[in-house]
Parts: structure tokens; sequence; C-alpha cells
């Protein structure tokens, strides 16, 4: 099984204070989101949460390196012959120390945002606002460096990438351009993209062989924040040490 992880970051750094922290544990995601100030965001929130009312953080944890919370809510799935059952359902959310990146583990982009920011409301009490994460001018450059670096026991690769908004040899822009290669990053073509004006919009990488994995992960990148590991059987352990690299990824 896949899992797809939910970029999110606070604006600027924050002290964490973990005792409040570990007050939201119990408490519905509705009510967390209801306390928001601003009208319209709880509404656009409240409205995310109708595919899951019942939503609530059913755990807290304080790990050296982030800060865990599961939400448990029920999902309605359509199964053979129509009929509708309801299956229990569980996201993971994780508030990283360092980077102030929140990631959540699940499919859905609406209930990860709601989930996301109910964890980060818990956390800070609303000092500092959730936004999509960005991803600096370098980020590309700076993932073919970690995939390719001599650190690791075995290098990694991109495999395909795509571009919106792209100009090649003083062409108009096209609408999107998209290559596929096993040996992408030496591609001349992919080096004028990835270091000129084009817009990175996804990437599919396999992960180098590093520190605290015992296999290579394979991986796709949207740049709207969407992290996909689809290597079979991914752990929260591997999730959560391909964050300890990516924090470098995208950091200022």
């Amino acid at each position: 099984m896949s899992l797809t992880l939910c970029l999110f970051r606070l604006k600027g750094q924050s002290r964490i204070i973990e005792r409040r922290l570990v007050q939201t544990r119990g408490q519905t995601i509705a009510g967390l989101c209801a306390s928001f100030p601003s009208p319209k965001e709880r509404e656009h929130l409240q409205l995310g949460l109708r595919r899951a009312p019942d939503a609530k953080l059913q755990s807290v944890a304080i790990e050296k390196r982030y800060f865990e919370g599961t939400v448990g809510f029920t999902r309605s799935v359509r199964v053979f012959g129509g009929q509708t059952v309801n299956v229990p359902t569980q996201y993971q959310v994780w508030l990283r120390k360092n980077s102030s990146i929140v990631a959540v583990a699940g499919s859905s982009m609406v209930l990860a945002e709601a989930f996301a920011k109910a964890f980060q409301w818990g956390a800070t009490g609303g000092t500092h606002a959730l936004d999509e994460i960005a991803f600096p001018k370098a980020f590309l450059s700076r993932l073919g460096h970690w995939l390719t670096s001599g650190a690791h026991s075995r290098p990694g690769a991109i495999l395909r990438a795509r571009f919106i908004n792209a100009s090649l040899d003083g062409e108009k822009p096209f609408d999107e351009i998209t290559l596929a290669s096993q040996t992408l990053l030496s591609s001349k073509t992919y080096k004028a993209l990835s270091s000129g004006d084009a817009q990175p919009a996804f990437v599919t990488f396999m992960s180098p062989l590093f520190e605290g994995v015992s296999r290579q992960l394979a991986c796709s990148l949207a740049f709207r924040g969407l992290l996909r590991i689809t290597t079979t059987e991914v752990t929260p352990n591997e999730a959560n040490r391909l964050l300890d690299e990516f924090e470098a990824l995208v950091a200022d």
C-alpha cells in the first residue's frame, strides 16, 4: 500500500508548547476548527469535514524530531452491489520540530488540510498560520545532489519530470513538457529546464539508500504539496526518515 503525504508549513518558526498540544487529545477536529477566529476559514474547513464529521484526535505522541497525532474517523465506502459500509480510518499527522513542516499521511487533500490545521491550532494556539509548502528555486538542484551523493551506498535517480510554462531553444513557452528517462539527471534538456525559468509541476524519483532505511523508496512529488511513497508496505518510520532528508531540501 502506498502512502500519500500532504505537506504544509507554518509561517515562521514557532515555539511549540507541549502541554498545550497534549491537552488537545480526545477533542474532535470539528470542535478545534470551530474555534478558528476567521469565519471564512471556519466555513471552508467545516465544508471539508462533511466527509468525516466524527473525526477525532485520538492520540498525541511527542518524539525527538516531531510531534505525532492520530486522527480517527469513519469513512463511507461503496462495495460490490452498490451497498455502502462504514470503515474505521486513521490519518497520521506529523509536526516537524526542525522545519515547521506539517505532513499528513492520507490521500484526501481536503481532510488533510482540516486535520493539519486543527493539529497546528492545538500546538500553537493559532499564533502561526498554516500555508502551502513553498519549494525554493534550488530545490531540484538539491534533490539531484542528494539522490546521487557519494555518501549513499546506493544512489537514487529522477525518472520523470513535468514542467509547465517551459521554453526550449528560445521558442514560446509550452503549456507542459514531460521528460522520462533512467538517466534524466544527465539529460541536457532536463538540465536546461530545471535551471531555467520553467516551473516544475511533478517529479518521480527513486530515493538513494540513505541512513535509517533498509531499501530504496519509490516516490512522486507534486509541487502543490503531495509527496507519495509508492513502495509497498511503507512504514511510518520510513516516511519520517524521508521527511528528515526532505527538510534540508526545502530549507530557505
